[in-house]
């Protein structure tokens, strides 16, 4: 009986041990995979990555000592030369401290104050610590595509770097959705 006891407790360890590792395959192997980028997707992710990599660091300095006449310098500098524009341009930058209070805007707006905290795109910029994006409109109805990207000193944040462009602008000139923008992972 004992013998017949032993057989089926190994049976019953196989049959549990081929189960686990059954449902491990699965889980492992059913991972959901993004699908590939759209060349205009990618174009687009590529441009507004390279432009937060030039417009970031030389912020950097003017949002830690959050000095607004600085941070306009440096944007009035930056885009002084019309060759500095970039693919993405048209768009409208706004500096935010790391509470997401404005702190310089460009094109520049003398006496421009605002305070973005209650926006989810910049809440989520600020709580993530990564780029974040979203879809606004205007008062008058006009579609607005907003990029956060979080300025950082090490690890950690000083201000928000916020692109904004215009919707219909960039389905036209990117050939990008409104589906394919809102599926993009800026940060990767």
């Amino acid at each position: 009986m004992s013998e017949i006891r032993t057989v089926m407790e190994t049976r019953l360890m196989r049959a549990g041990a081929t189960l686990l590792l059954a449902l491990f395959l699965f889980f492992c192997g059913c991972r959901a995979k993004e699908p590939p980028l759209s060349p205009a997707a990618a174009s687009f992710k590529k441009a507004v990555q390279e432009e937060i990599a030039r417009l970031a660091p030389p912020l950097l300095e003017p949002v830690a000592k959050r000095s607004p006449a600085q941070i306009n310098v440096t944007l009035q500098k930056i885009f002084s030369d019309p060759k500095n524009e970039g693919p993405l341009w048209p768009y409208k930058i706004v500096v935010t401290d790391k509470n997401g209070v404005s702190l310089g805007k460009y094109p520049v707006e003398k006496g421009f104050s605002m305070d973005f905290s209650n926006y989810s795109v910049v809440q989520k910029c600020l709580k993530d610590c990564k780029t974040s994006y979203g879809r606004l409109f205007s008062a008058k109805g006009a579609k607005f595509y907003i990029i956060c990207s979080p300025i950082l000193k090490g690890e950690e944040i000083k201000g928000i770097l916020a692109l904004s462009l215009d919707g219909a602008e960039v389905d036209k000139k990117w050939g990008l959705s409104e589906q394919e923008f809102l599926a993009l992972e800026f940060d990767r």
